[in-house]
């Protein structure tokens, strides 16, 4: 980054954070107007956070207070890893704010509120992108290990993340009891399903911040192996829980509901191609066995 002040004001990094900050603040001024209550709080929080954070930023770079901020760390450094965890606060925010934004509580359409958070939705994935350009022009700037998110295995790792993400927020948000009856083969169903997709989502989270923070540099060779082993655990774990989840969409539950469990499935299938091209990518860097005899 290297520029502050006037410089800074006047050039692509401050015109891209000035785009960031007008983005980030009609997001969260749309939730807000709204209602965030209930699964909306995090989608609210998220893009105040990073509004605010790169606000604050801003304002640090353009009255040169950023200069005096070295504490062994360069201001730069801080900033792009800043800028990797706002992009997530975002792009997940969005996703969820869309899961669960519907139109159900209209008959003759989506009420007033529906249409806030759709542009709110929107805003939110246009700020992610913009934190994803600036991830992109200052990568030199980040942390050796935060390069991970932009090589072949972070990117994919990436897409699993997401891609799970969905899968087990909009099972949730479509609800995992079949009728109120008790349909047990039903119910067990889908709790097995979201318990694969949570479980798959949750370690796969995992592995990408041990990469992320270089931690995999300290396990060694085996980390590989260890990644390699779990996205072909995980790969089954998803198919099996989504074909389970297709056998079980129907239900005595209003038609928005209906949607978001077939959603679910789909989705769960397209973490389960997602698995699969990451062990593929995954099967050139394993080193030696990888259940080693004794």
């Amino acid at each position: 980054m290297g520029e502050s002040g006037g410089a800074y004001l006047c050039g692509k990094d401050g015109w891209l954070r000035m785009a960031i900050i007008v983005f980030g603040i009609i997001a969260f001024a749309l939730v807000a107007a709204s209602g965030y209550g209930g699964a909306f709080a995090w989608p609210f929080a998220a893009y105040l956070m990073s509004w605010l954070i790169s606000f604050m930023s801003f304002f640090f770079i353009l009255t040169t207070l950023s200069t005096k901020m070295e504490c062994g760390v360069s201001f730069d450094t801080v900033d792009a890893c800043l800028s990797i965890l706002l992009f997530t606060f975002c792009w997940f925010g969005s996703i969820v704010l869309a899961i669960y934004t519907s139109c159900h509580d209209n008959r003759n359409g989506c009420s007033g509120n529906d249409g806030e958070r759709i542009a709110a939705i929107i805003f939110g994935f246009i700020a992610a992108l913009l934190y994803a350009v600036e991830i992109y022009f200052h990568q030199g700037d980040a942390p050796a290990p935060t390069k991970y998110v932009i090589t072949k295995n972070g990117i994919i790792k990436s897409i699993v993340i997401t891609l799970g993400c969905i899968a087990f927020t909009a099972l949730v948000a479509g609800g995992y009891e079949c009728t109120a009856r008790g349909d047990q083969p039903c119910d067990s169903g889908r709790a097995y399903a979201l318990a694969a997709y949570v479980i798959s989502w949750s370690v796969s989270v995992i592995l990408m911040i041990i990469y992320f923070t270089g931690l995999n540099e300290k396990i060694g060779d085996k980390m590989a192996n260890v990644d390699f082993v779990w996205s072909v655990f995980a790969c089954l774990l998803c198919l099996t829980g989504s074909i389970v989840l297709s056998c079980y969409l129907e239900g005595n539950t209003s038609p928005y509901r209906g949607s978001r469990r077939l959603a679910s499935a789909i989705f769960g299938f397209f973490t389960t191609i997602a698995y699969i091209v990451e062990a593929v990518m995954l099967k050139g860097n394993i080193k030696g066995e990888i259940f080693p005899s004794k």
